[in-house]
C-alpha cells in the first residue's frame, strides 16, 4: 500500500482488512482469558496487507500466562472472526496494553507527516512490550519499503 498515495488510483482497497490494533487485542481479550484468567498480551502482528487506517485482513497476538510455566497462547484472527486459536510452548512475558493509547491508524498518519516516506510502501505493524524492563513500554513498528520506523506508545 503506498504510504502516501499521489492519486485515488494509487489507494489500495484491502479486502477483509477491518480491524485495527486495539480492535485486534478487543477480538482476542475474552479468548485469552478464557485460556487463562491472568493471561497478559506479548505482541500483535499483522499477517495480511495493511491499509492506511492501520487495519489488516489479518492478525496473529501471542498471550502468556504466569501460571501456565513455558506457555503461551496464539491466537489468528481474519477479518473479524478467530480462525485458529492454541497453546504454544513460550517463555515471552506479556504485559497489560495501555489505556487511552494511540491505535494503529494513527501511526501510520505519523510516518505519513516524514518527508523520507513519501514514495515508501506500508507492508506490516508490530505493537511489542518490553516486559523485562523496570520501566515498561509498548513499542509500534510500521514496516516500509524504506525501512522500520518504531515508535513507542504512550
Amino acid at each position: 500500500v503506498p504510504l502516501v498515495p499521489k492519486t485515488e488510483g494509487e489507494k489500495m482497497i484491502v479486502s477483509k482488512a477491518v480491524l485495527t490494533v486495539k480492535g485486534a487485542y478487543d477480538t482476542a481479550k475474552t479468548e485469552a482469558i478464557a485460556w487463562s484468567s491472568d493471561a497478559k498480551l506479548v505482541f500483535i502482528k499483522s499477517l495480511g496487507a495493511v491499509t492506511l487506517d492501520g487495519k489488516s485482513s489479518q492478525w496473529q497476538l501471542a498471550f502468556s500466562s504466569a501460571t501456565k510455566k513455558n506457555m503461551g497462547y496464539e491466537i489468528i484472527i481474519q477479518a473479524d472472526q478467530i480462525v485458529s486459536k492454541k497453546e504454544i510452548g513460550s517463555t515471552a512475558k506479556g504485559v497489560d496494553l495501555l489505556t487511552g493509547m494511540l491505535d494503529s491508524g494513527d501511526f501510520v498518519k505519523k510516518l505519513q507527516e516524514r518527508p523520507a516516506f513519501a514514495d515508501a510502501t506500508l507492508s506490516s505493524f508490530l505493537l511489542a512490550s518490553t516486559p523485562e524492563s523496570t520501566d515498561v513500554k509498548w513499542w509500534f513498528s510500521v514496516n516500509t519499503s524504506n525501512g522500520t520506523v518504531t515508535f513507542e506508545v504512550k
